[in-house]
């Protein structure tokens, strides 16, 4: 991932965030504090966050487990998860 300071994210704004979206490649914004702490932030894609939210999603209600359970016990017998 790039690591980039505020500053020069800033002096190429505008492909710095089409590079994100187009490619879906994130980029980290790094912030030094006086402490020494490595502080900053993530930039990524409205693509990823859909696919984080979604992933999320089907966490919290159990539904990702339950795809997992389904895969693990699947057979070429049956017509679900089978290999293409």
């Amino acid at each position: 991932m790039e690591v980039l300071t505020p500053t020069n994210f800033r002096k190429d704004f505008y492909n710095q965030i089409k590079e994100i979206a187009q490619n879906n490649t994130p980029k980290e914004i790094t912030m030094a504090k006086k402490a020494g702490i490595n502080d900053g932030v993530v930039v990524i894609s409205k693509r990823e966050w859909e696919r984080m939210q979604e992933e999320q999603f089907l966490e919290e209600t159990g539904t990702l487990d339950v795809v997992f359970d389904r895969m693990d016990s699947s057979s070429k017998d049956k017509d679900d998860f089978v290999d293409l």
